[in-house]
């Protein structure tokens, strides 16, 4: 019931995390400029010269501390009902099955764990790929930078789930009947290879591959596997794709200056970040307005919008867009990203196991509740803020409107991937250092899958089995229960 109930305020969350979008609506604002209060869809040269009247006699400010608020809020109930789960849940599991089968289950749960964020990656884009509000037509696609995507619909889907799971799940006795009758040792490891070749247990379980082909500990195991995510996330940070060239930029004071004297006078503005191409291939403008065009000539041949009498451009023309990039880092990016997360996530059953078998049975659920709480204090509040910070610090060009700063439009790509890699490198290298630790005190423990205590519970079975035949067989005997 406590796990069914972590469910249902997870299922909370979810429905808070959507409810911005019920209260404030669709970000319609973006399709045009607010400060001008005209619907133009580009800026360009000339046309913005009253834009200091305009902000001047703006009154409506926005406030965004309720939507913090409801999301603090949302995020601080999701990691309630989360731990909830990740406590008793856990367990629940090590106190129902043998200690030599606790891998197992351990190892499927962590497989199907795992699929959650892919799953949820792959709802995700498929939500995305339509405006925020989907039942309103817009003339942008999702390669604008102003575009939203429908980002609420994820979290209605995912909080009906939970919501159907919730019910079952609450029903659950306390203790499993049946689970500590010995002799359905085939039932488990049936399902597990059932697991395993669905795919998706093969590099939870490498550790115990490791520990019984090449004779390794689970804390080797788990120790080899950080190592190699540790050289993993190193080959990512060389890993990258060059700056997208702006043209008619410089650097004043360590930042990137948009100004220059083909577009000194247009008086542009970085409200609006709507990327354009050079007749050259691959000089970028912020805009319109920074390339000095001051028209709209409509489509090309290759239907693309085109823009004219751009005077900082070659051929005074440019096209809407990114011009195209020929980086091919992707793939290998990918690559990497895919198997460094693989080998991650082979240490966990490792290290669950060496926690529950550190510490008395009775304490299992405080220790499991004390790692969680330790993660969400020092993990889940303070990384989000760092890495924010050090994407902020990554930070060419940021959105201003009426002397306020918004988002950023345009990252440095080469700082960005040093700050983000790095910053991670360096934490999982601490991770692999306390590992190394870990791996001497591991062999303290005794029995570590529990086979003396299994044997010895299966002795003391037929020891009270044999008893009972016994003192049956007596009582049938003896005349003088019959009397």
């Amino acid at each position: 019931r406590l796990i069914a109930l972590g469910m249902f305020v997870v299922v909370i969350a979810c429905y808070m995390n959507s409810l911005p979008f019920f209260i404030y609506g669709a970000s319609h604002h973006l399709l045009y400029d607010s400060a001008s209060n005209t619907s133009d869809k580009y800026q360009f040269c000339g046309t913005h010269s009253e834009i200091d009247s305009t902000c001047a006699k703006q009154s409506v400010e926005s406030n965004t501390l309720p939507v913090i608020i409801i999301f603090f809020t949302a995020n601080l109930l999701n990691g309630i009902g989360g731990n909830a789960f990740f406590t008793a849940g856990f367990t629940y599991l090590d106190d129902n099955v043998r200690k030599g089968e606790s891998a197992i289950f351990l190892g499927v749960t962590y497989a199907v764990r795992l699929l959650g964020p892919q799953l949820g990656y792959f709802l995700a884009g498929l939500c995305l790929k339509y405006w925020e509000n989907p039942l309103y037509s817009v003339d942008i696609t999702a390669k604008d930078p102003r575009y939203v995507g429908a980002w609420w619909i994820g979290f209605l889907i995912i909080g009906t789930l939970l919501l159907v799971f919730t019910f079952p799940i609450a029903l659950f006795p306390k203790r499993m009947r049946g689970m500590t009758v010995k002799g359905t040792e085939s039932v488990p490891k049936i399902s597990a290879v059932l697991s395993v070749n669905a795919g998706i247990g093969y590099f939870i379980f490498k550790p115990k591959y490791m520990e019984n082909q090449f004779r390794k500990t689970s804390s080797e195991a788990s120790l080899i596997t950080g190592y190699i995510s540790t050289a993993s996330m190193l080959s990512m940070w060389f890993m990258g794709c060059d700056n997208p060239m702006m043209a008619e930029t410089k650097l004043i004071d360590n930042k990137l200056s948009l100004m220059s004297t083909c577009n000194g006078d247009c008086r542009c503005t970085t409200r609006t970040f709507q990327p354009v191409c050079g007749a050259d291939g691959f000089s970028n403008y912020f805009n319109p307005c920074f390339a000095g065009c001051t028209h709209e000539m409509g489509l090309n041949a290759n239907k693309v919008v085109q823009f004219g009498g751009c005077k900082c451009a070659v051929g005074q023309t440019v096209t809407k867009g990114y011009c195209r990039s020929d980086c091919s880092a992707f793939t290998p990016y990918i690559s990497v990203l895919t198997a460094e997360q693989m080998l991650q996530s082979t240490s966990r059953v490792g290290d669950t196991l060496i926690l529950l078998r550190s510490v008395e049975a009775q304490d299992k659920s405080f220790a499991l509740g004390l790692l969680a709480s330790l993660i969400n204090l020092f993990a889940f509040i303070p990384a989000p803020l760092v890495f924010g910070a050090l994407t902020d610090a990554a930070c060419d060009v940021w959105q201003r409107t009426c002397g306020r700063t918004g988002q950023c439009w345009l990252y440095n790509t080469d700082r960005f991937r040093h700050l983000l890699h790095g910053t991670a490198f360096s934490l999982i290298l601490l991770a692999t250092l306390s590992s190394t630790a870990i791996l001497f005190f591991a062999n303290r423990i005794k029995d570590f899958y529990g086979n003396k205590d299994d044997d010895q519970t299966s002795n003391n079975d037929r020891n009270l089995e044999m008893s009972l035949t016994v003192n049956i067989n007596s009582d049938h005997k003896d005349p003088d229960v019959c009397i």
